[in-house]
């Protein structure tokens, strides 16, 4: 059976926020799915992380708009490790809800 996991929230114009989540079974990240709302416009980037090794992209940050692209991992996870995802908004006048949804397996 796969655990899956949902990160994000709203982030305010002009700042970043981190969510955080631990992973309850032992297996490998398979995939990792990425919604970017209409109108963010690049202006949100996102990277995922595995306790503190960078996992999406392996360096930088994703920026899209209005699409939702799966993207194929297969890095080991333990119980108990942090999955988590830092969400950067550089839209000065507009919060934006980005959202991940990682599936261990």
């Amino acid at each position: 059976m796969s655990q899956t996991i949902n990160l994000g929230g709203n982030v305010a114009a002009l700042t970043e926020s981190r969510d955080v989540a631990k992973i309850l079974k032992d297996g490998n990240i398979t995939q990792a799915i990425v919604h970017f709302p209409p109108g963010a416009n690049g202006l949100v980037d996102v990277a995922l992380f595995r306790n503190t090794e960078q996992i999406l992209p392996q360096s930088g940050f994703i920026a899209l708009d209005d699409t939702t692209p799966a993207y194929a991992l297969n890095v080991p996870a333990k119980i108990g490790d942090d999955i988590s995802a830092t969400f950067r908004n550089t839209d000065s006048a507009n919060a934006h809800r980005v959202t991940i949804q990682a599936t261990i397996s």
